[in-house]
Formats: C-alpha cells, sequence, structure tokens
C-alpha cells in the first residue's frame, strides 16, 4: 500500500496521531519479536552465484 500526502507537513502530523500510535502499538510489539537479533540462515544451498556489476 502506498500513501501519499500533499505535503511533508501533514505526513509529519498523521505519523504523530495518538490514535494512529495506539492501532500501530500491537504491529510494533509483533515485529519487535520477529527481528529482535540479527537473522540467522540455516542449511543454505547457493543455487546461483552472481559476480555483480
Amino acid at each position: 500500500m502506498i500513501v501519499t500526502f500533499e505535503s511533508e507537513e501533514k505526513a509529519r502530523l498523521r505519523e504523530q496521531d495518538p490514535a494512529r500510535q495506539e492501532g500501530l502499538a500491537k504491529a510494533r510489539e509483533i515485529m519487535a519479536d520477529i527481528f529482535e537479533g540479527p537473522p540467522e540462515f540455516i542449511d543454505l544451498n547457493v543455487v546461483a552465484e552472481h559476480a555483480g556489476t
């Protein structure tokens, strides 16, 4: 989902809206559990290599 605003000021006002913050609290809690610590990779198989450019 992409949300656009008329100005940065309006975007910042939405960002600081207390009602929005309450709604995002549970999502932040779930994300904190998911992303706690660095990622761990187990049993990875190299299927292709890229030399970059």
